[in-house]
């Protein structure tokens, strides 16, 4: 991680309300516990995920060696496991049957 993200890391970390780049590191957050909860969820990829999407969200641009094919794969992951969340929360919503 370059030091200005770094730095930039720490502050969101002291000072969570004040610090610009507060958002970005929710956004990071948010989608490295999506990853980290899925079933092919590596755990040596989950630090390097979470420093790559908080520099990308945090500058709009990463350093990134990721294979196109393994974005698709994750992306399209997450679009089912969303879909399925949806599908849930709507069949309980609009159930007769209590459980």
């Amino acid at each position: 991680m370059k030091e200005k993200m770094a730095l930039e890391l720490v502050r969101v970390l002291q000072q969570p309300n004040d610090a610009e780049c507060a958002e970005a590191f929710e956004r990071a957050f948010e989608l490295t516990k999506i990853y980290s909860g899925s079933a092919n969820a590596q755990a040596s990829a989950i630090p390097a995920l979470f420093e790559r999407l908080f520099e990308l969200f945090s500058t709009g641009n990463a350093q990134w060696n990721v294979r196109r094919k393994d974005v698709h794969h994750f992306l399209f992951q997450q679009v089912i496991v969303n879909r399925t969340i949806e599908l849930l929360r709507f069949k309980k919503e609009n159930s007769f049957v209590r459980l």
